[in-house]
């Protein structure tokens, strides 16, 4: 099984929206937004070091709605694509994210697995996010697991 790599992006400038994707890749089949987005570096609408432009504060500066509008409008239609492309969604969820949650719809509205991952204890999960879970877990380790048990299931069909 390929699984889609759903989490937070933007407002993360610490490096873990990266870290944990490469962790995943070294254990399963995945499809990492990071190299299908045209939104993420190098695209102009990151600053320098590939630190996250704010899109919010850029809508209100003004003068460049139509140019975040369309790029978002390409993120929305390449994870789309990805997570059609993709067998189950592994969701980490250390915080509130829109772009996670809209991936993991996706996800169940296509009648695939949804393995939500969240070693938060800042803030608890949305019951929308545990009912469109197949499971949830909260180290990275059951996430690993959880995903494999899943492959092998579906091999076996």
């Amino acid at each position: 099984m390929r699984w889609y790599l759903a989490g937070p992006i933007c407002h993360v400038t610490d490096g873990s929206d990266r870290r944990w994707r490469d962790e995943m890749k070294q254990e399963l089949d995945c499809i990492d937004p990071f190299e299908q987005d045209p939104i993420l570096p190098p695209s102009p609408l990151w600053g320098a070091g590939g630190k996250p432009k704010d899109i919010l504060n850029r809508l209100r500066e003004g003068g460049a709605v139509d140019a975040v509008r369309e790029a978002m409008r390409e993120v929305l239609c390449c994870d789309s694509a990805s997570v059609a492309s993709a067998d189950g969604v592994l969701a980490y969820s250390p915080e509130p994210s829109w772009g996670t949650i809209r991936e993991v719809v996706l996800a169940h509205e296509q009648d695939k697995p949804v393995v939500i991952w969240t070693e938060s204890t800042g803030w608890q999960l949305s019951n929308t996010l545990i009912g469109l879970s197949t499971a949830v877990v909260h180290t990275k380790e059951d996430a690993i697991q959880a995903c494999k048990r899943m492959t092998c299931k579906s091999r076996r069909r």
